[in-house]
């Protein structure tokens, strides 16, 4: 964790094995205290500023605890606290919150003016949830509440390692009381979740895509059951015919599949319900419109997404490898003499239609792809108020205009229709989505995200979701692989993820200079440096062993004008080249998951891949040391594997064979056929 000083951080740094209370099979039925202050020996193995144990108030017992907040002063600590660690294995059963409905502290505040306090969740990969802020009123206890379902949006709820209070940039200086730190049980259990896995996108079953499939996630426990008490129905309706299955459920998360090859082509409606099988008691309904595409229209379509959530393009599988840019014929020149294949450029409406057409034309000769940018006409945009775009006026009728226009260009991809746009917008975004959807059905639609909190919300905006994390230099590299399993947990794994790796330096944006370009400063370079070398590439390797189904960095034109951009672009280019070579791996759909090592410590993150009958395994070191591991496969591999990228052999032993990694390294390794 960076510089948490200014925070007020107790530190669930927790050995022990999970109680029957907090454990993983039961619901907790009772509140759980984590510090209520009782003891000295509580209060004294807390550091920061100056605390003590108070018994003058108290919001349960006779003791609690209390600190001063200092004034913030411009240029000194943003966050005045004090950090609160437990000792090792004291004070608390389990890192595990997941079953618990919020985490809540009693606050005090001395005097008579009101003071601020936020309350937030770190895991053990330094990840932080959502912030919940109150204003703590004075002459009376006030209660700071964090839900765990918000928490667990930006942060790994089961392994949480500090609770933290903190004030953020406090006017004043104030006097904090802190009391019954608690978990307080759930009102009623989380809700099943149904996920239709196939068809995924846009409701299409392809004549080759294989079997409707529907999946059923239920933490069955916590309605006092077995997963054997369950039941999933799926009915699918067409053309007056009902096909259906039910199953017993044989774990918490449960697949059941319908044949789709005797399914006429046409619309039909899918309906999945999760059932009590004592009662019939209804627990859970989701229903779609789905339909069977015929052969013939399947090879008309220029761009789609397929069941293993690669993107078909032209009837091939497509590893959408580019940047973010502007359509200007110089940078597109530069980008094309690469391996890049794609670009997303801004201000794309803003150029007029015959320039546009033209640009494409160039696109296309040079082996390149648009993601056109629809960002800036979604239903309450204001970026053409009291402008036209070719004589047309209004968002909708000028994102019509658009579609129309450059449909049918070769070099368009697909729809680029939310840049990191809030949650209020989903209801206008949805329709936004319908519209661009219907009105061109050859070209999906993708979106970027930069709120962790806020995915699970936009799934049904878009067939492709995306995430920039940009965690250089302030925030773990891990924040990388951290969005992309946010990401695709908020599809269920059932629409494509891309991710958009940092290109930039943060001080282009932070900076009072505003010239992007201008050489930084030493304190703009601390706070707000661009990637290095070994930090690009292990965000781009950390990007494609979470899943990625496509890289779009961020951004060209910021690194054009770093003073370092000649020795960064050559490096982004060797990565791309890489990624470029590797792409027929990431696109095949046959991912064998991750593959275990020794020690299991290490901070490697794993992907075992199968293409053309060969094995592929890529490997990152997401951390700041180095690391001698120890992989372990389930087949018998060659006497040496070769590293690729890297000229060199590692040694094999029957399925085994190690390596070095440097801090932030990567390794790919072909691992041959392998045997048995």
């Amino acid at each position: 964790m960076r510089n948490i000083l200014g925070w007020i951080v107790v530190a669930l740094l927790v050995m022990g094995a999970a109680s029957a209370e907090n454990g993983a099979s039961t619901l907790p039925k009772a509140t759980l205290k984590l510090a209520d202050f009782e003891t000295a020996g509580s209060v004294a193995i807390w550091t920061g500023i100056d605390h003590t144990q108070t018994a003058a108030r108290a919001s349960t017992g006779s003791n609690a605890m209390t600190f001063s907040i200092p004034k913030y002063i411009q240029g000194k600590e943003e966050r005045p606290g004090v950090r609160l660690p437990f000792a090792d294995g004291k004070g608390f059963p389990s890192r595990d919150f997941s079953r618990f409905g919020k985490i809540v502290a009693d606050v005090w505040v001395e005097g008579a003016e009101p003071g601020k306090m936020g309350l937030k969740l770190v895991d053990l990969e330094d990840q932080s949830s959502w912030t919940t802020h109150i204003t703590v009123e004075p002459g009376k206890w006030n209660s700071a509440e964090l839900l765990i379902d918000d928490a667990a949006a930006d942060c790994d709820v089961r392994n949480v390692d500090y609770v933290v209070l903190y004030a953020l940039r406090p006017e004043t200086a104030y006097t904090l009381v802190v009391d019954n730190i608690r978990l307080e049980p759930r009102d009623k259990p989380h809700p099943p979740v149904l996920t239709l896995r196939y068809p995924n996108y846009r409701g299409l079953v392809f004549p080759d895509g294989g079997d409707i499939e529907m999946s059923v996630s239920v933490l069955s426990d916590e309605f006092g059951l077995e997963p054997r008490d369950f039941a999933l129905e799926l009915s699918l309706v067409a053309k007056g015919k009902t096909h259906a299955r039910k199953k017993t459920l044989r774990g918490d998360s449960y697949s059941l599949t319908l044949p789709s090859r005797r399914l006429e082509e046409g619309p039909a409606t899918l309906t999945a319900r999760l059932l009590r099988r004592d009662t019939g008691e209804e627990l859970a309904r989701r229903e779609w419109s789905v339909r069977k595409v015929s052969a013939a229209e399947q090879a008309s379509m220029k761009s789609y997404i397929d069941r293993a959530n690669n993107l078909i393009l032209d009837g091939e599988p497509f590893f959408p490898l580019g940047w973010y840019g502007s359509a200007k014929e110089e940078h597109l020149a530069e980008i094309a003499d690469s391996a890049f294949n794609t670009l997303l450029a801004y201000g794309t409406n803003h150029v007029s239609k015959d320039k546009m057409l033209g640009f494409l034309d160039i696109m296309q000769a040079k082996g390149m792809k648009l993601v056109y940018c629809m960002n800036d006409v979604y239903p309450t945009a204001t970026y053409f108020e009291g402008k036209d775009w070719e004589g047309v006026t209004g968002n909708d009728n000028i994102a019509a205009a658009a579609v129309a226009a450059y449909k049918d260009h070769p070099a368009v991809l697909a729809w680029y229709l939310n840049d990191e746009l809030p949650r209020k917008l989903v209801p206008d975004l949805t329709e936004y989505y319908e519209r661009i959807k219907a009105a061109d059905p050859n070209h999906p639609c993708f979106i970027v995200l930069c709120n962790r909190s806020e995915l699970p919300y936009f799934p049904d905006t878009t067939d492709i979701l995306g995430v920039d994390p940009y965690p250089i230099p302030q925030d773990p590299i891990t924040r990388v692989s951290a969005f992309a399993d946010a990401a695709r947990e908020a599809v269920h794994g059932a629409k494509p993820v891309w991710l958009v790796p940092q290109a930039f330096a943060w001080y282009q944006y932070k900076s009072k200079n505003k010239d992007r370009g201008h050489i930084p400063t030493p304190d703009e370079l601390k706070t707000g440096r661009a990637p290095n070398y070994p930090e690009s590439r292990c965000m781009t390797y950390l990007s494609l062993v979470h899943g990625a189904k496509g890289l779009l960095f961020y951004c060209y034109y910021d690194l054009r004008v770093l003073p370092q951009y000649n020795e960064m672009w050559d490096w982004m280019k060797g990565i791309g080249a890489e990624v470029k070579t590797l792409s027929p791996v990431l696109l095949s759909p046959e991912d064998l998951g991750t593959v275990k090592f020794t020690p299991e410590s290490a901070p490697i993150h794993t992907l075992l891949k199968r293409h053309d009958g060969k094995l592929y395994l890529i490997a990152v070191n997401s951390g700041n040391e180095a690391a001698k591991v120890t992989f372990e496969l389930k087949r018998r591999l060659p006497k040496q594997v070769d590293v690729m990228f890297e000229d060199r052999k590692a040694d094999a032993a029957g399925r085994r064979f190690s390596d070095e990694f440097q801090p932030l390294e990567v390794h790919v390794y072909d691992l041959g056929k392998g045997r048995g």
